[in-house]
């Protein structure tokens, strides 16, 4: 779709850093596991890299079907992170060709984004994510396992 469609990128701002968020009705309830670590480490990694990096432009779009959440709202309140409405016809696509870094739980984006020539890795706290990368060894090279891998990457692009 992103490659027939006609493109919006000059209406979509600029983005360093986007975190793409998954399915939530397919995903985050699978186990207690995945639940915690997308609902909270991914969370508080990136509310920690927006405190630490107060100049970036940090925006996380959720996939559609997410309704939002007044959690997420207030914890990253007083931050320079921003919740995205899709506001682009070419949906996450367009906010990933205006990134610099993309970033996702669980969402095939970061695959699609690394099509696009983009810098994309999965965030996966402690390696944990088996439903998303058992036996998919080539991904390991593209999984950050902690926050100082995060890191790095941030301060290497």
């Amino acid at each position: 779709d992103w490659y027939s469609r006609k493109r919006d990128h000059k209406s979509i701002p600029k983005i360093d850093i986007l975190f793409m968020g998954m399915n939530p009705n397919d995903w985050l309830y699978i186990n207690n596991e995945n639940y915690y670590n997308y609902e909270h480490l991914n969370r508080s990694w990136i509310k920690k890299i927006s405190l630490q990096y107060p100049k970036l432009n940090i925006k996380i779009k959720h996939h559609a079907n997410f309704a939002g959440s007044k959690y997420e709202n207030n914890f990253f309140k007083n931050t320079n992170v921003e919740i995205l409405e899709n506001k682009s016809i070419n949906f996450s696509y367009g906010y990933m060709n205006n990134s610099k870094i993309i970033f996702s739980f669980g969402s095939t984006t970061t695959l699609e984004a690394i099509s696009m020539h983009k810098a994309g890795y999965f965030i996966d706290p402690f390696g944990r994510g088996k439903n998303f990368y058992y036996g998919l060894k080539n991904l390991d090279k593209i999984r950050i396992k902690n926050y100082s891998q995060l890191n790095r990457i941030i301060k290497k692009n």
